[in-house]
């Protein structure tokens, strides 16, 4: 599957559900707390904002890897219908 696909197939999340970046889906998924800061002040924003993951890969400028995301939280193992596992499965 096709990251692009992967991320229309999710649903939205919350309540201000698109990514302050390109405004199309964003995901529920968190990445470890030290990636989140460099990726937040890389674009100038704050902590608070949603960004879908095509976006934070654009920012960080390569693919996500399993060592990216906070393992330990549920939403990112199918909680909330995004499993990290997929992500770095899809092209």
């Amino acid at each position: 599957m096709l990251k692009t696909q992967l991320v229309e197939s999710l649903g939205h999340y919350g309540c201000a559900a698109h990514c302050a970046g390109c405004g199309g889906k964003n995901q529920a998924y968190m990445l470890e707390w030290k990636l989140w800061d460099k990726v937040c002040k890389k674009i100038g924003m704050s902590k608070d904002i949603l960004l879908c993951l095509l976006c934070v890969e654009k920012i960080l400028g390569r693919p996500l890897q399993e060592k990216d995301f906070l393992l330990e939280a549920p939403i990112n193992h199918g909680s909330l219908g995004f499993n990290y596992k997929d992500w770095l499965n899809a092209e």
